[in-house]
């Protein structure tokens, strides 16, 4: 009985044995070590956003192999970290890793309980930088930081972390810099101040005149790239008025009198031989109390837009920002805008904030357009495209860009987008055309971002340009007007920016009733009111016009040149200055 006992005890154990070979037990956590699998030292040019690759640890044992359901905790300072609480099969966790609104190096630590952990690090990269202010004006003995913030690539202001720009003062006998932007000016003169911001992965320093001693300095740009010549700057103030030369490489610096920029102050920038004038005066006016001083840079526009290529190429079309900004007829009613416009430029000054400008960045054209067939309560065939693509195209021809072009729905991606009102979903800079079946011609209906030139949102006035999404383009299904060229392209300038006019035979003329007159400007109301508008024809035109084309492509190389080189007065300041030297309206 003994031996039989034993046997069986034996063959138990063996039996024991075998079943548990195949698996083995979890080592204990002593015995286990965390390593860095992948999703390290990753760049990204896009703050707050989650990493492209996933953070992933192993868990191993002694030997080196994977241990299974090992206990992970993820933490991090930087953004948010979520991820995986114990270890799979492989003895693997993954997470993933939104980073922290905020240049240079971040991090985040995977925990094996209390006894091992790893550290992951991330970057994060600017794609520019801005200077809050690129001028500063100080008296000799005075004190004043540079202040500067980076940009990552969606154009959002980052807080700097650790990195610091290295600056330089081009005459230290004018005023010196510290490492941290820290300015003293010593005596009177103008030197440029010099950021090395290679420590950011930017070749392109940053750039900042200080000006001591001297009220009043700028730069002025010709809106084609050529360098100032004859010009002359002048500053008018109670107590008189001063000038200066601008020099070719468009700066200038005055002497003004002490009273500029303390009472109320005219600049004017305007040709020094103006029987030679070729290019618009310049002129903006602040008073104050009405905000911070005025940027001091120009951009200055023709007098004539010249197109170098497309359907008008060779030709020449006079310009006059009177008449597009809409205040050529007198007689405004009590109670009307800052000025009495025809919104042909519709988005210039939108608020009455004179020197606000809203366009689309140079990197959104052509703008994607797609027929959303789920929105449209009609079917869209063959030749609704064909006629529609058709009308498109040769309005890109006639300003000499391509402006749109075709895609899928599924194609455009949808993104979130902060505004004044809250969070919006759009598709970015997308365009959707709908054929309905209840409208009787056209409507174009667009949602604008609040987003200054490096900034996710502003309040008006704002000196730089806005950025606009997602569009709709509808049409009437029962008459097919999808395939009318003339609303076609006129509904398609309404996306760019443009308005209505009645100043000149165009596209853009509004087809109006006695229940839309307010839909143009009162001056071109009283005009139609009268039977006659000042172009002696009430009509639109079959498709675009040269001046009409001449006009966009000055708009888009103005928002083109002030994304470049940030605030500048150009469209409104051209306006003031038209009217005020050309015209004597004002």
């Amino acid at each position: 009985m003994q031996m039989m006992r034993a046997c069986l005890s034996v063959l138990a154990a063996s039996l024991l044995s075998a079943c548990t070979a195949d698996r083995e037990p979890t080592p204990p956590a002593r015995d286990i070590a965390l390593r860095r699998a992948s999703g390290d030292a990753q760049e990204t040019r896009t703050a707050g956003t989650t990493l492209p690759a996933p953070l992933v640890v192993s868990a191993v044992d002694r030997s080196g192999r994977g241990a299974p359901d090992a206990m992970i905790t993820w933490t991090t300072s930087d953004g948010a970290v979520a991820g995986d609480a114990r270890t799979d099969a492989a003895g693997q966790a993954h997470a993933s890793w939104r980073l922290a609104p905020r240049l240079g190096g971040q991090s985040a630590v995977a925990h094996l309980g209390s006894r091992d952990s790893v550290i992951f690090r991330a970057r994060v990269l600017a794609s520019d930088a801005r200077l809050a202010r690129d001028t500063l004006v100080l008296r000799s003995g005075e004190h004043a930081r540079v202040t500067w913030q980076p940009l990552d690539a969606a154009g959002v202001a980052l807080a700097a972390g650790e990195v610091d720009a290295r600056w330089a003062s081009g005459d230290a006998a004018v005023a010196t810099v510290g490492a941290d932007g820290q300015v003293a000016a010593l005596r009177d003169g103008v030197t440029e101040l010099t950021a090395d911001l290679s420590a950011l992965g930017l070749a392109r320093p940053l750039r900042a005149t200080i000006v001591v001693g001297v009220p009043l300095a700028g730069r002025v740009e010709l809106l084609d790239g050529t360098a100032p010549h004859g010009l002359r700057v002048y500053v008018r103030t109670a107590s008189g008025v001063d000038s200066a030369d601008v020099a070719a490489d468009g700066r200038f610096a005055l002497r003004a009198r002490s009273a500029a920029l303390r009472d109320s102050t005219e600049i004017l920038v305007d040709a020094a031989d103006r029987v030679a004038r070729r290019w618009f005066p310049s002129l903006t006016r602040w008073t104050p109390g009405s905000g911070d001083a005025p940027p001091l840079r120009f951009v200055l526009l023709p007098l004539r837009w010249r197109f170098a290529s497309g359907a008008f190429a060779g030709g020449e079309i006079p310009l006059s920002l009177n008449a597009a900004l809409g205040a050529g007829l007198a007689g405004a009613p009590g109670g009307a805008p800052w000025y009495d416009r025809n919104w042909f430029l519709d988005r210039v000054a939108p608020l009455g904030s004179a020197p606000t400008l809203e366009a689309f960045p140079d990197d959104a054209f052509p703008l994607p357009v797609y027929f959303d067939r789920d929105r449209s309560r009609m079917p869209i065939v063959a030749d609704d495209s064909t006629a529609f693509w058709r009308a498109l195209d040769a309005l890109g021809d006639a300003v000499g860009t391509r402006l749109y072009r075709p895609t899928e729905k599924r194609l455009v991606p949808e993104r979130e987008v902060a505004t004044a009102a809250g969070s919006l979903v759009t598709r970015a800079y997308a365009v959707a055309v709908v054929v309905d079946s209840v409208l009787l011609q056209g409507l174009a209906a667009s949602t604008w971002t609040t987003a200054c030139v490096g900034e996710r949102l502003a309040a008006h006035p704002c000196l730089g340009v806005l950025d606009r999404v997602d569009a709709t383009l509808s049409f009437s299904g029962r008459t097919r007007r999808v395939r009318e060229a003339a609303l076609v392209q006129h509904e398609a300038g309404h996306v760019l920016g443009l308005g209505h006019t009645c100043y000149w035979t165009s596209v853009m003329y509004a087809q109006l009733d006695a229940s839309s007159w307010s839909s143009v400007a009162p001056s071109c109301a009283r005009w139609f009111q009268g039977g006659a508008w000042p172009s002696g024809s009430i009509d639109r035109a079959d498709a675009i016009t040269a001046r009409d084309a001449a006009y966009l492509a000055l708009y888009l190389r103005v928002a083109s040149v002030v994304r470049r080189v940030g605030p500048a007065h150009a469209l409104h300041a051209a306006f003031l200055g038209e009217r005020h030297l050309l015209l004597g309206l004002e």
